[in-house]
């Protein structure tokens, strides 16, 4: 697998809620270098922080917990 290829799998896997520690094992046994399963770990964590930091309910939190308050306020 080329590198790309090693950081979308991991990132697909996580994603899944395989445990990195897991991933890398099967990586291993695949043969594929440590090196290079490090790397593509790492790519693969900071692109899943990135998409998880612009996801709209990340982004937008303080709203959806003022509303939930709010909501709560009001209905009591």
């Amino acid at each position: 697998m080329a590198h790309k290829e090693l950081t979308d799998y991991i990132l697909r896997h996580l994603k899944k809620g395989t445990s990195l520690q897991k991933i890398k094992d099967h990586l291993l046994r695949a043969g594929h270098s440590h090196s290079a399963i490090e790397e593509a770990a790492q790519q693969a964590q900071q692109t899943l922080q990135q998409e998880t930091k612009n996801h709209p309910l990340v982004k937008h939190k303080g709203w959806i917990a003022g509303g939930v308050i709010v909501v709560v306020i009001v209905g009591a």
